[in-house]
């Protein structure tokens, strides 16, 4: 074993055997202490003859401590402990012999002995006592496994999360310190580890001093103080400071921390993470201002204007609009508008909600009631608005007075005809509205097929005037990556069911195009695909396509060099659990143990991890015998 390398540990259960190495070449002695050892059902035991005989064992087997005599033939037990600590190996080691020299012990411990045990004495009791020794050693030593394990991931989950984030056990020393933090601070990682006595409190204050994530770990009024706000939700704590400065730059920050637990509940430390939000706060600043101006000219307009929420419910009136009803601005906030318009008006509003949820910027008559229950006509120009992710918040609507011209209209027939003609129009737009959406849904995937087919078009147009052929190469995964999406709305076009596609047609089809891209030869590789007749839902299906596009095609790249025959097998089915699982086999010459398939530098790979996150599935690599991915999609709830 390499010098520094630390070995895995596999830590067990309290309640497990523990595996133990003897070392002892007085073979009676050594088999007496295996079997006594055994008898307790708490320990399995192995035995060694000598140090020679136990480095081999060592190779081949992990064990939990190693108990070894101090006086053999060819060495002492220190001479063995010497050779296992140097080697990087930090394995629990009890020296159980009979000689009881002061020096020998002092030395055992200076080389980093765990336990000295002698064999003098009562034999019950002697073995009581390396039982328990051994319990201990091992007991403390998973302990410590444990800890510098949970550290470990705690640094490795810290390293991605976006916003800076650093955290401290409890004694105050720091444990992880993330990308985005060293990015803010200039601070790298390795000047920060292990630093404690509020070392971590230089880079934002220029001193040593308490923060919030000390009082995550401990409540403390004092530190409540250094903020402009701090709450309490749980155990979280969210506070804001200003007047910070960070490299040489003074900026507003929100920090949020909380302690951290063991798996037994005990505290083991806290965290915090905190963002940047000066540029935030300029434009929160700017936006009341800009807010402010609007309101200005929304109170002093002409028009009626009013707000709605999602519920269409009035969030705001200007004094227009509440002169023309007759209602005052606290008589109207919260009413559902409908309240205030003329019942026969209801039909209409419906359709312009509707349209409205489908974004459609409207213009059109409303006629209300106001308070004294006179007639109010408008013109009213209604904009719907929307989120940043696309969910519908509400409408934005203006109102301009036309009672008195519509009072003119009234008296002219040829009025009603037009009315009476709308009305028919809008009752038959409502008994078709079902077949228009499906129609519509057919029309949107036919569109986004020729889109996508006119996307892979200009590709190939481009790719005409590129010489460099790893570009060149991108430039024509990038097609087949944009083909499989296209399949995909293609098969919707088609299909009787516009939701969901057949998975194994689409598969078959995708396969054989890819044969044909890559010029592959079906006599020399032959593509075998045993599939379930599988629906599936278009969210599911593009992303599924993708990957199923790059396993192949590394495949029919990389797997049957120079000529080579083989196989490609694709399978797929339900599992009894509704989830599916998908497998995708070749006999070709495998990838190579030294490519980190989980961390890869090809965009391929990494597409396929981040679609196989994206479908809340796993995916996992059999070199044996080729190569085999296989994996397992678990749709999510109320998809």
């Amino acid at each position: 074993m390499p010098a520094g390398h630390r070995p895995v540990v596999t830590i067990r259960s309290r309640s497990m055997v523990i595996s133990v190495l003897c070392i002892d070449d007085e073979v009676p002695f050594l088999e007496l202490t295996k079997l006594t050892l055994e008898r307790s059902g708490a320990f399995a035991v192995d035995t060694a003859r000598s140090a020679p005989d136990a480095f081999e064992k060592l190779k081949h087997k992990v064990y939990d401590a190693i108990v070894c005599d101090y006086h053999m033939e060819e060495t002492d037990g220190i001479e063995v402990l010497k050779k296992i600590r140097a080697s990087g190996n930090d394995i629990p080691f009890i020296i159980f012999t009979g000689r009881g020299r002061e020096d020998v012990v002092i030395q055992a411990y200076e080389n980093g002995v765990d336990f000295y045990v002698q064999k003098t004495g009562d034999p019950k009791v002697q073995f009581a006592d390396l039982a328990q020794k051994i319990t201990r050693a091992v007991r403390l030593y998973r302990a410590e496994r444990e800890r510098i394990e949970s550290e470990e991931r705690l640094r490795q989950i810290t390293q991605f999360l976006p916003d800076a984030t650093f955290a401290i056990d409890t004694e105050g020393r720091v444990i992880a310190w993330n990308k985005a933090i060293e990015e803010m601070t200039g601070v790298p990682e390795s000047g920060m580890i292990g630093k404690g006595d509020y070392a971590y409190a230089i880079p934002f204050y220029g001193q040593r001093r308490p923060v919030l994530i000390d009082l995550a770990l401990r409540p403390d009024a004092g530190i409540e103080q250094k903020y402009t706000f701090v709450r309490r939700e749980g155990r979280f704590l969210t506070a804001e400071v200003v007047g910070v400065k960070v490299k040489d730059r003074e900026a507003i920050l929100w920090a949020k921390a909380t302690p951290l637990y063991d798996t037994r509940c005990r505290l083991t430390g806290a965290i915090e993470s905190i963002r940047d939000v000066t540029e935030l706060k300029k434009t929160e600043i700017a936006l009341r201002e800009s807010e402010e101006r609007f309101r200005t000219i929304v109170e002093t307009a002409a028009e009626g204007i009013w707000e709605l929420d999602s519920d269409f419910r009035i969030t705001y009136a200007n004094r227009r609009m509440t002169e023309l009803l007759g209602y005052s601005r606290e008589e109207m906030i919260g009413k559902p508008f409908a309240a205030f318009i003329d019942r026969q008006e209801i039909p209409d509003a419906i359709f312009r909600m509707e349209r409205q949820q489908q974004g459609i910027t409207d213009h059109f008559e409303r006629k209300f009631r106001r308070k004294d229950g006179s007639l109010l006509c408008t013109f009213a120009s209604v904009t719907p608005v929307f989120d940043c992710n696309g969910a519908f918040r509400g409408s934005f609507s203006m109102f301009s007075d036309i009672t008195d011209r519509k009072r003119i209209e009234e008296e002219l027939v040829s009025l009603n005809r037009v009315l009476e003609q709308r009305v028919h129009e809008r009752t038959a737009q409502l008994t078709n509205a079902l077949k228009d959406r499906e129609i519509l849904l057919r029309e949107v995937h036919h569109r986004v097929k020729n889109n996508l087919q006119i996307i892979i078009s200009l590709l190939n147009l481009q790719a005409r005037y590129i010489t460099d052929e790893k570009t060149l190469a991108a430039i024509r995964e990038s097609q087949n990556r944009i083909r499989a999406m296209a399949l995909v709305h293609e098969r919707l076009y088609c299909s009787e069911e516009i939701s969901s596609i057949t998975f194994r047609d689409y598969v078959t089809f995708l396969v054989s195009s890819l044969f044909r891209f890559y010029g592959v030869d079906t006599r020399r590789v032959s593509p075998v695909i045993s599939m379930e007749d599988l629906p599936i839902e278009i969210d599911m299906a593009i992303p599924l396509g993708l990957i199923m596009t790059e396993l192949v095609s590394n495949s029919l790249k990389y797997a049957f060099p120079e000529g080579r025959k083989g196989e490609i097998h694709i399978l797929g089915r339900r599992e009894d659990d509704h989830s599916y699982r998908f497998i995708v086999r070749d006999n070709g010459v495998g990838i190579p143990q030294t490519v980190d398939w989980k961390n890869p530098d090809s965009l391929g790979l990494r597409l396929v991890h981040s679609l196989v996150t994206q479908l809340n599935g796993t995916i996992e690599l059999d070199r044996s015998g080729g190569t085999t991915f296989s994996l397992v999609i678990h749709p999510r709830e109320g998809r």
